[in-house]
């Protein structure tokens, strides 16, 4: 049997619901059919023709060779890494080198895939064909769900490049960049049915966000909320044979200064959802542009009572639309004085030059966290965040007045007395304990 042709046999299993007989069948098919992708945009789903678009797009229309896979070694036993897109190959490449025991030996970028780079026969392309026509028509005549059902187009085609490379190069491990991916789960099980131990590496904003159902061998977490969360809300939802820590991918290798700065001036970091949604992408429906608005509303109250002043960092993809941004914010904040930061560099480079960082969920509210920086978060109104045992309601405010008080308390504070106080030490302790070891297996799922 053809490797595309068992991608396409799994997929049509999946989507008559005929994986359901097991725990894990069932969760990957809730993953898979429920959960959120951002691989289309949020207009796909009101679109009767996305899943004719995406047959199109995928395996009809021919595509530039764009690379889709590298190879880095040739070994017997080789390491398997899936991404995205593979356009910051080396510095993803170098982290997983650094962490894992074993080298990336394979690269695969997903997004470049598409029926005209593969060479299958064409018995498996009137049979990929004819799936495609069925998925179409399903997506047409559907009422919701239809990016789920349409990117099962091109989630087949990368499975099925995925298992021929799994056998033409021996593969005997694979990990994954992006587990919050609709499909990682099917390709977790797919790849563990052939005895080939899986890794999954998620982002250090909370599971609950992307990542509430994972199927693996290998969880990597990279902050102490992330065990809190599997123990207290997703213990039967995220399966996984053993958890390791690694520091997070967004502060690897990054200067860091850990002075403190007592300054009036108080760090707030942009989400982007605002800009998301005017250009189409997709929401996960968190309410994060509302939030924002709130938390913006608070600071600009607080910069005309003398309380502070604000420096706002902007997301990448309001950096890309700067003039989009600017005049955003400058609406938000009329007369009112505010500085924005516009330099490509990490906001983790500039910890050190504000007293106080303020945010909703996003990567780098606990970047700080784990760096040892005072930070305070909106959580808005999810019923998952945070856990209610967690040291993270100590930093957490739903109006201005709570704000005020926490900044009128610990302004003048170190760091230090900041963590000491509201039990957040275990942050710092977390990010501490990457620099002495690695790969250390810290607990077993049940």
């Amino acid at each position: 049997m053809g490797q595309l042709l068992e991608s396409i046999l799994l997929y049509y299993k999946y989507s008559t619901g005929k994986c359901l007989t097991t725990k894990a069948g069932s969760i990957s098919s809730y993953s898979l059919f429920k959960n959120m992708s951002y691989r289309l945009d949020s207009t796909s789903e009101k679109d009767r023709l996305i899943g004719f678009k995406e047959w199109v797009r995928h395996g009809i229309k021919k595509r530039r060779n764009n690379p889709y896979i590298k190879i880095i070694n040739n070994k017997e036993f080789n390491h398997l890494l899936l991404v995205s897109n593979i356009e910051n190959k080396d510095k993803t490449i170098h982290y997983i080198n650094d962490n894992h025991s074993l080298p990336v030996d394979i690269l695969i970028g997903k997004d470049n895939i598409s029926l005209s780079v593969l060479k299958v026969s064409i018995w498996e392309k009137f049979l990929f064909h004819l799936f495609c026509l069925s998925i179409g028509f399903s997506c047409f005549f559907s009422i919701s769900k239809r990016s789920n059902k349409a990117l099962l187009i091109r989630q087949t085609l990368e499975l099925g490049l995925i298992s021929k490379v799994i056998k033409e190069f021996h593969v005997h491990h694979i990990s994954f960049f992006q587990p919050y991916e609709i499909d990682s789960n099917v390709i977790s099980l797919f790849a563990q049915s052939k005895n080939i131990e899986t890794t999954y590496i998620p982002s250090l904003i909370p599971l609950f966000v992307h990542n509430r159902h994972l199927l693996c061998d290998n969880l990597v977490l990279s902050s102490p909320y992330h065990e809190e969360e599997i123990v207290e809300l997703f213990k039967n939802s995220i399966l996984f044979k053993k958890i390791v820590r690694w520091p997070p991918e967004t502060l690897y290798n990054l200067k860091i200064s850990f002075e403190d700065a007592l300054s009036n001036k108080i760090a707030f970091y942009s989400h982007g959802q605002w800009l998301r949604n005017k250009l189409s992408k997709t929401d996960n429906g968190l309410g994060a542009e509302n939030n924002e608005l709130d938390i913006l509303k608070w600071l600009k109250l607080g910069v005309e009572k003398n309380l502070w002043n604000v420096v706002v960092y902007l997301h990448p993809i309001e950096k890309m639309h700067l003039i989009k941004s600017q005049e955003h914010y400058s609406a938000i904040f009329k007369k009112t004085k505010f500085e924005l930061i516009t330099d490509n560099k990490p906001a983790a480079h500039f910890f050190h030059e504000e007293n106080i960082g303020i945010g909703t969920l996003s990567t780098v509210i606990f970047e700080r966290l784990l760096v040892g920086r005072k930070t305070l978060l909106f959580p808005g109104y999810s019923k998952y965040f945070p856990t209610p045992k967690s040291s993270i309601n100590n930093i957490c405010f739903s109006n201005f007045e709570l704000l005020c008080e926490l900044w009128g308390k610990y302004q003048n504070k170190s760091n230090e007395t900041f963590f000491r106080d509201l039990n957040l030490n275990i942050y710092k302790n977390y990010f501490d304990s990457f620099k002495k070891t690695s790969n250390s297996d810290s607990f077993h799922s049940s």
